[in-house]
């Protein structure tokens, strides 16, 4: 990663085993801007705004010396001091961040490695540049059918008209090209819950259209913006006027509406039961119970905040979000940016928790659950696991189309965690993923992008039920991990099985008791030898729950000694 500690030079590229090279000149940098963290024992603060090329006044002369030869013209604030939270922010270091724009003209590389030797600064790296996770939408009116009438076919939970035509949450093989159970299995979960309003959900995406006719219900809304006094920062988080969340790309509460994050948005919690649209994964019964919705938006049209968006992390937790979904990625990156790997670190320790004294030290839980969990798409070019989703700290979510197979386009890898449907690539095609888009409108999508937000509502869906005082993040992503069904057998072949995550998401698995009781004796068959292939069939008893066995683990070693033992795992 081209990130630097200050006595060493700034590292211009790195070598991945797949032997791709990342330069800090490269596509995958943001050229004339630069970030820097300052040290403990550097200046207390700088100067922040713009000034005239070569006359740099950011009050660290050492920094004004280097950046007046770099041609730098504006200095600002990677995190906001975030008004009562701004202590709590202070104890992370995150008031030490800024962002330098210099002559583009001048080489990335040289700026991170002028700074990276100042005494003051401990570390410098590029601004990368984020990559959404589009694809092409299909309007509800191109593919329509009538659906099937909830009278007639007594199987359908909720009213909403176009639910028969989300596949991706119940799969009755009629459609074709699909295969009966290729679904997340969420019927089941509603049995359980279908959401909360104590959930939100912070959508780090394009604008949510907040006003969508199946969405507006289920948006998080800021009451004291809302109703206070305009350009006011009312309730004193350090933001004006942030009714439904934040834009990052205008720096102000303006959220723009667009397709992506309005497809991804709706699938985590459009309004169910409400006789419109579609459904949501945690959309709620009807009766104002769905989770709630906040818009970070980082993309807006062409534009985008390249990766400032750290913020939105930061932003997400103090204002009451418990789960983050991402569905963009970097390309390229060998590790996390160190600005996101302290952003990722605030949200997971602070979300759903309160600084109520303002000292910087956490004093009560005022969220469903201590603590946040980020989930993040793979990526759309069926190569690596891409960060931020290769995170360890991260949810990473793969993609399925609608026969158990892990898509081509889908990227795979070890650090996959879990997939979830996120339809078929092919042209109008009924097997993608429907959900809301912006103008009051329906359309059909495929992609890791939306995959992913299937998983932050079964996230959501896990709070709802579990969350209460003392429920954590980390039993949050316990349950989330083992919330699956195993396609061993189903698949397209073993390699998949360890590059596509633990299995297919599975709602009612989430909600699944303790059997109290370990499958039963497995039964062996005839082994079968053919040259050096050696096949053992046998049975394996469900669990009490009647649920197949998720994963087994064989141990061989050499009848008569000699040879190496050896541990194979799989039925995933």
């Amino acid at each position: 990663m081209l990130i630097s500690c200050a006595k060493e030079s700034f590292t211009v590229g790195v070598e991945p085993e797949d032997g791709d090279r990342i330069y800090a000149d490269g596509d995958e940098v943001i050229r004339g801007w630069i970030r820097i963290k300052l040290s403990e024992e550097g200046p207390e603060a700088l100067r922040t705004g713009q000034f005239t090329r070569g006359e740099a006044a950011t009050g660290d002369g050492d920094i004004d010396e280097v950046a007046a030869a770099l041609g730098a013209t504006e200095v600002r604030r990677v995190f906001r001091d975030g008004g009562r939270f701004a202590e709590r922010r202070r104890r992370y270091g995150l008031h030490l961040w800024y962002d330098i724009r210099f002559d583009e003209e001048i080489p990335v590389s040289r700026a991170g490695a002028e700074f990276a030797a100042l005494p003051g600064v401990a570390y410098a790296e590029p601004v990368y540049r984020i990559q959404r996770l589009d694809a092409a939408a299909i309007p509800a009116e191109a593919l329509y059918e009538p659906p099937v009438p909830a009278a007639e076919e007594g199987q359908w939970p909720f009213d909403d008209p176009m639910l028969s035509q989300q596949w991706h949450y119940y799969n009755d093989g009629t459609i074709s090209g699909t295969e009966a159970g290729a679904d997340m299995n969420l019927f089941e979960g509603w049995k359980t819950t279908a959401g909360s309003p104590a959930v939100i959900v912070a959508v780090t995406d394009s604008g949510v259209q907040f006003d969508h006719e199946d969405l507006a219900a289920n948006m998080w809304v800021n009451e004291a913006e809302l109703n206070g006094t305009e350009g006011v920062d009312d309730d004193g988080n350090g933001y004006v006027d942030d009714i439904y969340g934040w834009n990052f790309v205008r720096d102000s509460g303006t959220i723009v509406p667009e397709d992506h994050g309005t497809h991804v948005a709706g699938t985590v919690a459009a309004v169910n039961n409400n006789g419109i649209g579609v459904c949501g994964v945690a959309g709620g019964t009807g009766n104002g119970d769905g989770a709630r919705i906040m818009s970070m938006q980082i993309f807006e049209g062409d534009e985008s905040v390249s990766d400032t968006n750290a913020e939105c992390f930061v932003y997400a937790a103090d204002n009451g979000a418990v789960i983050s979904q991402n569905s963009w990625t970097w390309t390229r990156l060998s590790s996390l940016p160190r600005a996101y790997d302290e952003a990722f670190d605030y949200f997971i320790e602070n979300a759903g928790m309160d600084d109520s004294d303002g000292d910087g030290v956490n004093d009560r839980q005022t969220g469903p659950m201590k603590g946040g969990i980020i989930i993040c798409a793979a990526g759309n070019s069926g190569g690596r696991i891409e960060y931020p989703a290769a995170d360890a700290r991260c949810v990473a979510v793969t993609a399925m189309g609608a026969t158990f197979k892990l898509e081509a386009y889908s990227n795979r890898g070890a650090e996959a965690d879990i997939m979830a449907p996120g339809g078929v690539k092919a042209a109008n095609s009924k097997r993608r993923v429907w959900s809301t888009v912006a103008d009051n409108d329906y359309a059909a999508m495929y992609g890791t992008s939306m995959a992913c937000p299937h998983v932050s509502g079964v996230a959501a869906l896990i709070i709802a039920e579990y969350g209460q005082e003392g429920f954590t993040a980390e039993q949050c992503r316990e349950i989330l991990l083992r919330a699956y069904r195993p396609v061993g057998g189903l698949a397209d072949d073993d390699a998949e099985l360890g590059v596509l995550g633990v299995g297919l998401l599975d709602a009612g698995a989430a909600f699944v008791a303790d059997p109290q009781s370990q499958p039963g004796v497995v039964e062996f068959g005839s082994m079968q030898v053919s040259g050096n292939t050696v096949s053992v069939p046998w049975r394996v008893p469900a669990d009490g729950n009647g649920n197949a066995v998720a994963q087994f683990v064989v141990e061989y070693a050499p009848k008569e000694g000699g040879g190496t033992p050896g541990v194979e795992y799989g039925c995933r």
